[in-house]
């Protein structure tokens, strides 16, 4: 799992840093294995993927999971009708 630091900025990964510069610094104290490869932004044309541990795979793997599982579904529109006013037979059905 190859991830760039605004993607993994994007992620909002609990206990990991909140700005482009912090997750910079700390991906390289942590020393997370790291590939160049082309792209926009970054000097030349090129910028940094990093491979997050294991423990840090297991957040963002279910982090997509429950938001691939959240149900958004829209209201369902009703159609009501006033009992009290007496509808003609094929309403009533």
């Amino acid at each position: 799992m190859w991830l760039s630091i605004a993607q993994l900025l994007e992620l909002n990964i609990p206990g990991l840093p909140r700005s482009a510069r912090g997750m910079g610094g700390y991906v390289k104290r942590e020393r997370w294995q790291s590939r160049t490869v082309p792209g926009q932004g970054g000097k030349g044309g090129v910028r940094l993927e990093f491979v997050p541990p294991g423990s840090i795979q297991d957040l963002i793997k279910a982090k997509q999971y429950v938001a691939s599982h959240k149900r958004n579904q829209p209201v369902r529109k009703l159609h009501l009708v006033d009992s009290s006013v007496e509808q003609p037979a094929s309403a009533q059905d």
